[in-house]
């Protein structure tokens, strides 16, 4: 017994490694959204840096100035975080279902509440929109108030130079040594404090270096520009270091996304394939009988111990594994203790074994000295091992059982209690049976055997017959719906990121005013002039996909030998998913292609003759 407080303590622990997570990919796009509105920022005193020096001419102070573009850096938050609400409040009622089967199948039996938007949350949202909105505005604010103001009237690019190579160099390095130090710190509280700030000085390193890689991507394109584009080629790969503060942080928001997206996917692809591989192996049998209540997780059906009797009576199964189990208070948690067949699994089972590596040896002395075998998950997050003792609640009072073999198990993560079924029903006075696992003679036709089953078990204990193709299958649709709000959030990223190309580009148009038209002058068409901007946006586009495919390796070693490692207690065998990671950068890399069609309407308006009057 327990109070219904203690039990929602219980499961709100339960979900907050996956909710988590889940902030942390929003926060991804909060990051780079910080990148768009820096731009944004920068545009709007692009426009009006004549405006603004004949101010300063005027005598307006650069306090007043700073103050001016930080304000309109704060309305951009504060409207854009309304928007961002009203849009996140569609988004949460499309993505709620799923997020309802993933809850259920993993954690615990819930119907989902309607979605309220509280003055708590609105006040939260545009709390944090408004304030990353100001912190991002703060940078071209203070640009735009120090710069003089005939250069300002003039119409000179007005670009200052940022630190020096060595600076950056050193600020990257420094960044990844306190990455990997941190990646070494075990978790607080069950959360992976350190992989999130590990995560996070990767990305700055990786942004310092952005400079450097934009010069040098841009370099390396240079001559096979000029070959396939003509002169075209050779002055989009050059206009884009020669705007590096500008280009540099564009590359930087993209290869953030990009980095985050290929990391994901290397984890997910990773996670996924061995739980393809744990899935196979564990799912060795071939039916499995279940009470006709259904495959979740919630307060099943169970079948009397009668039926093992008839099962003994059936001429085409040669074994069959009787599985049971209850939730268990362990500490300030709730664990599950599981029962089988140990006799029988130790012949014709395959569990994955961590240690000791039979599955023979550690179920048989189990059964010889009455102990259990434990989930990696249990594992890691109790600090037990084999020969270590575990204590358990039973009828008799707590009770000690020797811990034999630590065995992977990606069923859950609240961590597996595992023991023979004798010694279950003996400890918990419980002998129901929720699913039997059947073997089959050789020679016998599954979908045969099937029928037959539900055809003598059917009437007398409801019970319907699943092979173990439907079970392989649905487990994977589970994992699959798992991860499908991280792709959706990733893709907000990237748009964001896309957005981002879109703004610099458009800054840079409106910084090169007089080249561009110079260039205009001298014989280059509107059509010369697009096609140099997409050139431009492929530069940053190729800069970007090299940059975040490294990125995306070194944040998915974090993702799954820390963070994954430290929320859930699973060990992932690393797996590259090839076609998914190549798909995807091949979708970011045309989106950002694509984007420089964009802003070259704005080269098309510039007027020549104003633009030239200078000169």
């Amino acid at each position: 017994m327990e109070r219904p407080a203690r039990r929602n303590e219980r499961v709100e622990k339960m979900l907050r490694a996956f909710r988590v997570n889940l902030f942390a990919l929003a926060g991804v796009a909060l990051l780079v959204g910080m990148f768009l509105v820096y731009n944004t920022v920068l545009i709007s005193i692009l426009r009006r840096r004549k405006d603004v020096g004949v101010l300063k001419t005027l005598g307006t102070s650069a306090t007043q100035i700073f103050g001016a573009f930080l304000i309109e850096g704060l309305v951009f938050g504060a409207v854009g975080s309304l928007a961002g609400i009203a849009l996140g409040r569609g988004l949460a009622w499309l993505i709620l279902r799923e997020i309802g089967r993933t809850i259920n199948a993993l954690y615990v039996s819930s119907t989902p509440e309607a979605i309220v938007l509280t003055p708590g949350i609105i006040a939260a949202g545009v709390a944090v929109g408004t304030i990353l909105s100001l912190v991002s505005a703060i940078q071209p604010s203070i640009e735009a108030s120090q710069v003089r103001p005939t250069l300002l009237l003039s119409g000179v690019q007005t670009m200052r130079r940022g630190m020096r190579r060595t600076t950056m160099v050193a600020i990257a390095i420094a960044c990844f040594v306190i990455a990997a130090l941190l990646s070494r710190l075990p978790a607080w509280n069950g959360i992976a404090v350190a992989g999130y700030i590990a995560v996070l000085f990767v990305v700055a390193g990786f942004s310092a270096l952005a400079p450097m890689i934009v010069t040098g991507v841009s370099n390396l394109l240079r001559a096979p520009y000029r070959a396939m584009f003509g002169i075209v080629g050779e002055l989009a790969s050059a206009s884009i270091p020669a705007s590096l503060r500008r280009t540099s942080i564009a590359s930087a928001a993209l290869s953030l996304a990009i980095g985050m997206m290929v990391a994901v996917a290397l984890m997910v692809g990773s996670f996924r394939e061995t739980v393809r591989v744990w899935v196979d192996q564990t799912v060795s049998s071939d039916l499995w009988l279940r009470p006709a209540k259904g495959l979740s997780n919630a307060d099943a059906a169970a079948f009397p111990n009668a039926i093992s009797a008839d099962l003994e009576k059936v001429p085409f199964i040669a074994a069959f594994d009787r599985a049971s189990g209850r939730g268990v208070a362990y500490g300030d948690a709730v664990v599950t203790v599981a029962s089988g067949d140990f006799e029988v699994a130790s012949r014709v089972g395959d569990l994955p074994m961590i240690a000791p590596r039979s599955t023979s040896e550690a179920l048989r002395n189990a059964i010889a000295k009455e102990g259990v075998v434990v989930s990696e998950s249990f594992a890691l997050k109790y600090e037990k091992n084999v020969g270590d003792d575990v204590t358990l609640t039973t009828l008799s009072g707590a009770r000690r059982f020797p811990i034999t073999g630590v065995y992977r198990d990606y069923s859950n993560d609240r961590g597996v209690i595992a023991m023979d079924r004798g010694l279950y029903v003996r400890s918990y006075g419980d002998d129901s049976i929720t699913t039997i696992v059947i073997y089959l003679k050789r020679g016998i036709d599954r979908d045969t055997a099937r029928r037959h089953l539900e055809t003598m078990f059917g009437p007398k204990y409801h019970a319907f017959a699943v092979t173990n193709g439907e079970i392989r299958g649905e487990v994977m649709k589970i994992f699959d719906q798992t991860f499908l709000i991280t792709y959706a959030l990733l893709a907000v990223a990237i748009v964001i990121a896309v957005l981002g190309v879109i703004n610099t580009l458009a800054a840079l148009i409106l910084e090169r005013k007089r080249d561009l038209a110079l260039l205009r002058v001298l014989g280059m068409s509107i059509a010369e002039v697009r096609r140099m901007l997409v050139l431009e946006s492929s530069v940053l586009g190729l800069t970007s996909t090299a940059a975040g495919l490294t990125m995306g390796y070194v944040l998915s070693w974090i993702l799954i030998y820390v963070i994954n490692k430290q929320s859930f207690g699973w060990t992932i065998a690393f797996h590259t998913p090839v076609r998914l990671i190549a798909a995807s950068l091949a979708v970011t890399f045309i989106a950002s292609l694509l984007a420089g069609l964009v802003p070259s309407r704005l080269a098309r308006r510039i007027d020549l003759a104003s633009a030239m009057k200078a000169e």
